[in-house]
């Protein structure tokens, strides 16, 4: 079955990132381990029961999840010493 991400479109982005519904939901969050997985059906209803207070879109995950990319935060680099 397929899944699905939902971006918080009109969040904008954090940095490059996009903005993700969060799990259970949890809020919204950039990290695809912490973005909830929806069914088709749930991602609509999640999206139709905004009632345009949001604007939101539905990804396949297979997809976001063949784009992502591992990232590394310079000040966890300074904290090494090296």
């Amino acid at each position: 079955m397929e899944e699905f991400y939902v971006q918080n479109v009109g969040a904008g982005y954090l940095g490059n990132s996009p903005i993700w519904w969060g799990k259970n939901g949890c809020g919204y969050t950039q990290w695809l381990d912490e973005a909830h997985r929806f069914t088709s059906d749930e991602a609509d209803k999640a999206i139709d029961g905004c009632r345009g207070s949001h604007n939101l879109k539905k990804w396949p995950c297979e997809a976001v999840d063949a784009a992502a990319r591992l990232t590394v935060d310079i000040q966890d680099l300074d904290k090494l010493g090296v």
